[in-house]
């Protein structure tokens, strides 16, 4: 009876033995497959060169701006401006504003529009809520163009698409360098439209400024503190400004708030408030320094896109083999 029970026990013992072994066969096979092994293979490649791709464009942003830059641009044209923010500013630094402005307020006969201009403010084009662009990119392109005719040869060299319909697209730039812009303002998540995010784009010389909302909903002191720390240039973008304080939901912005937002700037002394045409110029001078190696940066990027792209039709391709 003892001899039976071992021999079972033996049995059992073997069963297992082989079935383990074959579970340890299969996947030794499994991972011995060449095919798989390759594919393995060209992923950890991919992976690493996208790292190198990422260490590129990092490259690119410090050739490409050396100083932080904030700006206060406001979405209307109001006498508050003259009446709260100028005397805000003269107070805690004489900084000056951008005023997002439609046609039919650049004009001589303004009086609001010409005292700000006399302080040296800013102008940009801007666009009321409403307003949207057609679908195709084509058509997008033509109204743009239509748009900037309306405010005539002298029209300012700074564009927002800060907020409502009228969005930036990457396809626009060839049309504003035609005619004559030079800033572009518009949220990040929209500039960064493409594989590369640059605050200035050599090619189409234009300098491209990220903006954030400044109201009483939100605050900006920790967008500011990354981008001062990060040499990024910011539009801080205001609809309107008021004396009163104001609900913590309001779109506006209290005259309270706008003077904590200049103390917590007083901290910070390399960087740029000045106008944002003056600041293109600046890091464009700078970026001419060192064209050389940013175009050899953009090479290596072209390179290293070009073989990922080689890498993805391998993998398949033999992904395809393996079906």
């Amino acid at each position: 009876m003892n001899c039976k029970k071992s021999l079972c026990c033996i049995s059992v013992l073997l069963s297992v033995l082989m079935l383990l072994s074959t579970v340890f066969l299969a996947g030794c096979s499994k991972e011995s497959d060449p095919v798989t092994t390759k594919i393995n293979e060209l992923y950890a490649e991919k992976r690493r060169i996208s790292y190198n791709i990422d260490k590129c464009k990092n490259d690119l942003e410090r050739l490409t701006v050396t100083k932080a830059g904030i700006f206060f641009l406001f979405e209307e044209m109001t006498p508050a401006l003259l009446d709260i923010a100028c005397p805000a500013f003269r107070e805690k630094g004489d900084y000056i504003g951008i005023v997002e402005v439609s046609h039919e307020e650049i004009s001589d006969t303004s009086i609001l529009y010409s005292d700000l201009k006399g302080k040296g403010w800013e102008f940009a084009i801007g666009f009321e809520d409403g307003y949207t662009f057609p679908e195709s990119d084509a058509d997008a392109e033509k109204a743009l163009r239509d748009y900037i005719a309306l405010y005539g040869e002298d029209h300012p060299k700074v564009i927002s698409f800060s907020s409502g319909s009228a969005k930036y697209r990457r396809s626009f730039d060839s049309i504003l360098k035609e005619e004559g812009i030079n800033v572009i303002i518009a949220p990040k998540l929209l500039l960064a439209g493409g594989s590369t995010y640059l605050e200035y784009d050599h090619e189409a010389e234009l300098l491209k400024v990220s903006c954030t909302a400044f109201s009483m909903r939100n605050t900006v002191e920790s967008i500011m503190r990354t981008s001062i720390g990060d040499k990024h240039p910011l539009a801080l973008c205001v609809k309107q400004i008021e004396n009163e304080s104001l609900s913590a939901m309001s779109d506006n912005i209290s005259l309270e708030r706008f003077n904590l937002m200049l103390d917590f700037l007083e901290k910070y002394d390399d960087v740029f408030y000045g106008k944002a045409i003056d600041y293109k110029n600046s890091v464009a001078a700078e970026h001419d320094k060192n064209l050389d190696e940013y175009n050899e940066i953009l090479e290596r990027i072209h390179d290293y896109e070009i073989k990922i792209k080689e890498i993805e039709e391998e993998i398949s391709t033999l992904m395809g083999d393996k079906l």
